[in-house]
Order: structure tokens, then C-alpha cells, then sequence
């Protein structure tokens, strides 16, 4: 684990586009026939890689990819500016510009053409909040966690080869464990990873683990994978994860995988690892507890 405000965009011959995702710049290459994210962070030069599977639709992303852009800026832009900022041609960009314009969600500011997004979307991401079953059932839970053992809670679940975090409550600490919902991580290199890859049956997780990679981008080597294979074993041993130092050497986490009907989610605390460290068996028996009244949420 390791706080991640990506913004270094993947530059090779081979990309055909680029994409942006919760300030995370991503490339995907021809001829995959579907998305393989690459996720940079500049501090560290973290590299995450993401087979999710399915085809990747580009007008939607660039959409989503918007009002990102809008969240990020914080001001009004111009047709040019967005489409400069999004990486798009001028034609695709206005397109999409009037298309939200006519569903209510973009309006026109000032004499320059620049544009804005109306509170439509805010409006509609309440109601949609309202309904999530993770917010309304399983946040309480992780606000709990998060004053218990004073350091950020994650709630994550599986996405192809790595994982997204669903639910962040970060601690009030001043020096923290930083994360964002929508964050990808490292199946092989996070608490929760392994968490999550250790409730996979056996073969399944032999060939999901075959085709994991490493920091530099290369499959993970035979000793990598005894290494990780080893991590969970211990971990199932003892009920709870560990990552310690494995994207960043300060961070340390710890995981539990939790069932709630017919999804496994992993729930994590994370924070510095000297502050970590001591108090690791501690976060365990809380993540434990914790875990066993999230089974029964839903």
C-alpha cells in the first residue's frame, strides 16, 4: 500500500490512447482486446498493471475522463483547453460538450466559451449514494475501524489482476496513509491483495498469481511467486495479511478478507509503518472483529 496521487502520463510507441482515472494517467496498447491500465506514481515510479477484461469504450471514458479534468481544474474551460487536457481531437471533444450540454450536466460560462458542469451530476451521485449498500451499510463499520485503531481504513475488491478500493476513511493523523475510492493496487504487493487472492480456490489463484508482474512491469519471477505463495499461506494460517513496505518502504497494511453474499471484499488499515509496526496484532484483532460483523451485513 502506499499513498498514490499519480499524474506522470505512459509514454511508449506502441500506446493508442490515453486515459484518466481518479488523477491517474493510464495508456492502452493495440491489440489487446481489452483495457491494460498502467498506473504511475511519480514519487516512486509505481507501476500497476490491470487486466479488467472487457473492452474499453472510449466515448464514455472521455466523458468520465471530463469530469475528472472539471474536479482537478477547478475552473470553467474552454473547448481547446478540454480537449488539449484530455487528449482528444477537437471534434470528439465537441461532441461530447453538447451532448451533456443537452442532457443538463455542462452549461456555457461568461462570453469566452468555456464551460461548466451544472450540479446535476452532484445531484444525481446523492441519490445514487443513498442506495449504495456499501455506504449506507458497510461505512459505519469502517468509521469505526478508523477511530479504533487511529490509523486509514480501505474496503477493496478484486478487479481483474489487481484491486479497486470501493470505500476510504482516512485516519486524522496528520501523517497518514493517503488513498482514493477508485484507487487500483497490486494484487501481489498489498495487504488486501493477498487477502483477496487468498480466498480464490487453489488453481484459480495459481493462475491468476502465474500471470502477475512486478514493480518493473515483468511477469514475477519463480522466487516471487514462493514468496507470495508463502505470504498467503501465513496469512490464511493466521486469518490476516500483511504488507509491509512492498510499494512504498514506509507503509505497512494489514488485511482480512470478508464474504457478504456472494462477494469477497477485503478490509485493510494502513498507515506508517514505524507507527504500524507495534501495534500490528492489535489492527488484527480489530480487522478480525470487524470482519465477522461485516458477514453478517449483508
Amino acid at each position: 500500500m502506499g499513498s498514490d496521487r499519480a499524474s506522470e502520463a505512459f509514454s511508449t510507441s506502441h500506446v493508442a490512447s490515453r486515459f484518466q482515472v481518479h488523477g491517474k494517467h493510464f495508456a492502452y496498447a493495440k491489440p489487446l482486446p481489452f483495457a491494460y491500465a498502467k498506473a504511475f506514481s511519480p514519487g516512486r515510479k509505481e507501476l500497476v498493471r490491470v487486466n479488467v477484461d472487457f473492452m474499453l469504450i472510449r466515448t464514455v471514458d472521455s466523458a468520465l475522463q471530463m469530469f475528472e479534468a472539471f474536479a482537478e481544474h477547478g475552473k470553467s474551460m474552454t473547448l481547446s483547453e478540454m480537449s488539449r487536457r484530455l487528449a482528444i481531437p477537437t471534434s470528439t471533444c465537441f461532441g461530447l460538450i453538447r451532448t451533456l450540454e443537452a442532457r443538463g450536466y455542462l452549461y456555457e460560462v461568461g462570453g469566452r466559451k468555456a464551460y461548466y458542469p451544472t450540479a446535476r451530476w452532484l445531484v444525481k451521485s446523492r441519490e445514487i449514494e443513498k442506495s449504495d449498500p456499501i455506504y449506507e451499510v458497510i461505512h459505519p463499520h469502517l468509521e469505526k475501524l478508523r477511530d479504533a485503531s487511529d490509523e486509514t481504513v480501505v474496503l477493496s475488491k478484486r478487479l481483474g489482476d489487481a484491486l479497486v478500493y470501493l470505500d476510504v476513511v482516512e485516519s486524522r493523523q496528520t501523517i497518514r496513509y493517503i488513498a482514493e475510492v477508485g484507487d487500483l493496487k497490486s494484487l501481489n504487493r498489498t495487504s488486501s491483495g493477498k487477502a483477496l487472492l487468498s480466498s480464490l480456490p487453489e488453481r484459480e489463484r495459481e493462475a491468476v498469481i502465474a500471470k502477475l508482474q512486478g514493480g518493473s512491469g515483468a511477469r514475477l519471477t519463480a522466487a516471487q511467486r514462493t514468496t507470495l505463495q508463502g505470504d498467503i499461506a501465513r496469512g490464511t494460517k493466521d486469518g490476516w495479511f500483511v504488507g509491509r513496505g512492498e510499494t512504498s518502504m514506509d507503509v505497512m497494511g494489514a488485511a482480512v478478507p470478508v464474504t457478504m453474499g456472494s462477494d469477497v471484499f477485503a478490509i485493510g488499515i494502513a498507515g506508517p509503518l514505524a507507527r504500524m509496526d507495534p501495534r500490528l496484532k492489535s489492527h488484527a484483532r480489530l480487522l478480525l472483529a470487524a470482519g465477522k460483523v461485516l458477514a453478517k451485513q449483508l
